[in-house]
């Protein structure tokens, strides 16, 4: 009878597979890494460019709006 997996792998089968499977995980890890980084790029740039725009944007229309109401 044939099964699947043989448990009578030769050191260089074995050797072969962990260094495939090692290689795997390094590529993952470091598409992991890229996009955690890109991730973490966009959101700085987003929290420090744009965010004091945004920030002080609204408060000149909270002024405007104070100002300009009839009923202060």
């Amino acid at each position: 009878m044939t099964t699947y997996y043989n448990s009578e792998k030769s050191f260089a089968g074995k050797v072969t597979t962990w260094i495939v499977v090692a290689l795997l995980g390094i590529a993952v890890l470091k598409m992991a890494f890229w996009v955690f980084g890109a991730a973490l790029g966009i959101g700085g740039f987003l929290l420090f460019t744009i965010g004091p725009i945004i920030l002080v944007g609204w408060v000149i229309m909270k002024v405007v709006r104070y100002f300009g109401s009839e009923n202060r």
